[in-house]
């Protein structure tokens, strides 16, 4: 019987947005991030600090006042499953490139963006600002989900 070759996956970048969007309620984004559409077509990535900076800032966004342990129970089983995290050392030759494209939007999201035209993906985002550059292709939620057929 002759194996055939799994397809190449498109890197879908994620910020920190969306992760805490599938975090604070069972909502479309964890449907979209549990899905086996999404795995089956995408590599899912998010870059190290943004779970840093989650973590830090948990007591804001945590409205359903999950516990420590279940959070981190729902973080476990993303990383291991379906999340990726890129370390952010290894996008230093685009930051240059995506601040010049970012300078005039939203210069925060410029690591963001600079995973992306490093893994030539895709952005994932709630930050519907990240759609006025032209170079990386973004999605919102709901473009997501049409795509994958949900």
């Amino acid at each position: 019987m002759e194996k055939r070759e799994s397809p190449i996956k498109t890197p879908l970048i994620i910020n920190s947005n969306i992760l805490i969007a599938c975090l604070k309620s069972k909502g479309l984004t964890r449907q979209i991030l549990f899905s086996k559409q999404l795995k089956r077509i995408f590599n899912v990535f998010l870059l190290d600090f943004c779970f840093d900076e989650i973590w830090k800032y948990r007591s804001r966004w945590n409205t359903q006042n999950l516990s420590d342990n279940d959070l981190l129970t729902l973080l476990d089983f993303l990383f291991k499953e379906r999340i990726q995290i890129y370390p952010s050392n290894k996008i230093q030759d685009k930051i240059a490139e995506a601040l010049n494209i970012m300078k005039n939007i939203d210069q925060k999201d410029t690591p963001i963006l600079a995973l992306a035209l490093h893994v030539q993906g895709i952005i994932w985002s709630y930050d519907n600002h990240l759609k006025e550059q032209v170079r990386i292709k973004c999605l919102t939620t709901n473009e997501l989900k049409i795509l994958l057929k949900l």
